[in-house]
């Protein structure tokens, strides 16, 4: 799917909203009016947010993890993303840093992980459609070194940061609405739910339902989002149970809200946004 097809859908909405932001510059003003959504995907603007985990316990919200990201757009259209997520219960620190295309399609991904205070692994992954280098070590496996024939191509990779669900974005059939589809290459850097084991390259049946464009309010004020339903696989395996609710903003695979149901029962909420805007 073309980068433009994932941002016309969203450019109407977007185009008749207000987006309070706060922008880096000299004067730095509070709040900033930013009438234009393209401006939010120009090269060289920079989008910072810190994401909040919490869900509910005996009726008040217990935040269980922290996540600060960074997204960069690059003059080729492309976009760069530097996440650290760390998550309190269970404790995990997962680290990473994502190279995609002008279509948002994965081309490189470094991950750096820790389980419960220990370093459990880093990995390098260089991704085309139908390869994919991995150089890393993990704990368990030791020291890797692979080239991979991915079964399907790949569309997306999850480093079970936060921010990286948005990713299969890309891979969700955005042609039927409301229906839910099976989405072809998405793959996963851990076998494990929580993302404690690895890194490595494991791939993951999912479905996806294409729920149109939403003006989302957050802490951080009312932005367009796509809004998508992802399924899993039931126990089965004949058809699927709905997992998360994701929220990106309209037209990219930048994160903006989530929510998991069990085993996270968690919703993940976009607290602080910053956006750069290109200098010079």
């Amino acid at each position: 799917m073309r980068r433009r097809d994932l941002i016309s859908a969203g450019g109407a909405l977007a185009a008749s909203m207000t987006l309070p932001v706060r922008q880096a510059g000299a004067e730095r003003p509070s709040d900033v009016t930013a009438r234009d959504p393209a401006l939010l995907t120009a090269p060289g603007t920079q989008l910072s947010m810190v994401i909040e985990f919490t869900r509910q316990v005996d009726g008040r919200a217990v935040v269980r993890g922290r996540e600060r990201v960074i997204y960069s757009f690059a003059a080729d259209g492309g976009l760069t993303m530097n996440t650290h997520s760390e998550s309190f219960d269970p404790p995990v620190i997962r680290t990473a840093i994502y190279t995609l295309g002008a279509d948002y399609l994965p081309r490189e991904c470094c991950v750096v992980l820790r389980n419960e205070g220990l370093a459990e692994g880093s990995a390098w992954f260089l991704i085309d459609e139908a390869m994919v280098e991995l150089e890393g070590f993990n704990v368990r496996d030791g020291r890797l070194s692979r080239r991979i024939e991915a079964p399907e191509p790949v569309r997306a990779l999850i480093a079970h940061a936060v921010s990286s669900d948005a990713f299969i974005a890309v891979a969700a059939d955005r042609t039927r609405p409301g229906e839910v589809v099976p989405a072809s290459g998405v793959y996963l850097t851990s076998a494990d739910p929580f993302g404690r084991t690895g890194p490595d390259f494991r791939h993951v049946q999912i479905a996806m339902e294409y729920l149109g464009v939403e003006a989302l309010a957050t802490p951080a004020g009312t932005l367009p989002a796509d809004h998508y339903l992802t399924y899993l696989p039931d126990a089965a395996g004949t058809g699927y149970n709905p997992f998360q609710d994701l929220w990106c903003l309209a037209g990219t695979p930048v994160f903006l809200k989530s929510y998991a149901r069990a085993p996270f029962s968690t919703s993940y909420d976009t607290v602080v946004l910053e956006i750069t805007p290109p200098t010079g």
